[in-house]
């Protein structure tokens, strides 16, 4: 009687410990089967189209506004495995995501002094930075022959900024821009911020005013 009460209580374990076995493979392959997000399914949280572009004299704090994303990259983030798991197969717990973002910005003439991501002084992490200050010829080719390039103004493009880890939203980018000032007002750029007579001058000229109505 007792050796067939612990044969059936071996058997028991054994069934149990089968099933135990049987439910985390499926589970683990159900995770690795699962899908990373598709572009679909990212939030944009700064793109208006027909913002109103601005223009900025000395220094200021001002947020991007998203003109074109796309590119989509994705690297699954891996757990478990081996000896030290109890024997289990590795399993995606999740992804890595990244994305080209074109932003733009203000009127040129500018600079970017700082960089805010999610209100922390610290730069975007990315493959590769363009930005042009609003006078150069520097355009993302990405966003193909379509994009809109406004003349004038300022932009930066990210090329695979990183989102984070299981991040589906790209974040408002604050930058602290300065105005670089070109006038021929003598100090236009004084130790507290811009000549006034440098921002009438610049102000007027781009209204329409020529070199020859200020003699």
């Amino acid at each position: 009687m007792g050796v067939l009460f612990l044969s059936y209580m071996a058997f028991t374990v054994a069934v149990a410990a089968y099933a135990i076995y049987a439910m985390r493979r499926a589970s683990s392959t159900g995770q690795e089967n699962m899908a990373p997000a598709s572009l679909d399914s990212f939030s944009i949280t700064s793109a208006q189209e027909g913002a109103v572009v601005r223009v900025i004299f000395g220094t200021v704090r001002i947020p991007g506004n998203i003109l074109w994303y796309g590119n989509l990259k994705t690297e699954a983030i891996w757990s478990g495995g081996g000896a030290d798991a109890g024997g289990t197969d590795p399993v995606i717990i999740g992804y890595d995501y990244f994305l080209d973002v074109w932003q733009g910005l203000c009127q040129g003439k500018v600079e970017i002094l700082k960089t805010y991501l999610n209100d922390d002084e610290e730069s975007v992490q990315c493959a590769d930075v363009v930005f042009n200050d609003g006078t150069g010829l520097e355009y993302p080719t990405e966003p193909g022959e379509w994009a809109n390039r406004v003349p004038g103004v300022s932009h930066v493009f990210h090329r695979s900024f990183y989102l984070g880890e299981n991040q589906t939203f790209v974040p408002t980018v604050h930058f602290v821009m300065r105005r670089i000032l070109t006038s021929p007002v003598n100090d236009a750029v004084l130790p507290n911020g811009a000549n006034p007579a440098a921002i009438l001058y610049e102000v007027l000229r781009m209204g329409g005013a020529g070199v020859a109505d200020f003699v």
